[in-house]
């Protein structure tokens, strides 16, 4: 028979397991492989605005490798909150030494974990300079495939000595049609709502309230 101290367990064990947060996503990503393209590029930023429709720990910012063979420069990446265009939290320096994610071609820099919140606009961005820049992708075949959770809302770019806060939005700026890099990595906590922690509660009284009637029964009547 199970002792009540372990169907409390059995029961803390499901609720501990329906908070986990679900495995790992990124803000955007394309099909691979792609063909990179080279240009007469300038330093600057590239980056877009994007709303998350739920609550989003993000856990690392990531920059484009295009044919996973090293990185030529090191590049920051950031996410400003869009409205008040302050950093949401510390920016990153993503190169050659960060970890590569061979299924997208991106890597990333482990982070101190920070939530973004539900229906507030963000801007994720990114520095690159050169020469030599590091290759691009344009028009990517298949197109852009962005977060199930998150919502694009528009390209921005701009010349730049550093990273900061881009200034040209839209889908027109210095780099046009092209994605030069930055992204994210996310995770979602799934957070049951309250009904289903009154069920949870009521189904553990049930077994702990069978479990003290029959433990008062006569030993004969338990066989």
């Amino acid at each position: 028979m199970l002792h009540t101290k372990t169907l409390a367990a059995v029961v803390s064990g499901i609720i501990a397991a329906s908070i986990m947060p679900a495995h790992a996503d990124y803000a955007v990503s394309f099909s691979l492989p792609q063909s990179s393209c080279c240009s007469n590029l300038v330093n600057g930023l590239d980056g877009f605005d994007f709303t998350p429709t739920k609550d989003l720990t993000v856990s690392a910012l990531g920059w484009y490798d295009n044919g996973a063979d090293g990185l030529n420069n090191p590049h920051p990446v950031a996410i400003y909150v869009t409205s008040t265009k302050e950093l949401a939290a510390p920016s990153a320096i993503v190169d050659s030494a960060s970890m590569l994610d061979t299924t997208i071609d991106f890597r990333f820099t482990p982070i101190t974990p920070f939530v973004l919140n539900s229906g507030t606009e963000y801007t994720l961005v990114g520095y690159g300079s050169g020469p030599t820049w590091d290759r691009y992708v344009g028009n990517p075949t298949g197109g852009f495939a962005f977060g199930e959770d998150i919502t694009y809302e528009r390209w921005r770019t701009s010349r730049s000595t550093g990273l900061e806060f881009p200034t040209t939005a839209g889908e027109v700026g210095v780099v046009h049609g092209v994605f030069l890099g930055p992204n994210f990595q996310y995770s979602v906590s799934s957070v049951p709502e309250l009904p289903t922690y009154a069920l949870m509660l009521a189904g553990l009284t049930l077994l702990i309230a069978t479990k003290r009637k029959i433990d008062k029964l006569p030993l004969y009547t338990r066989l």
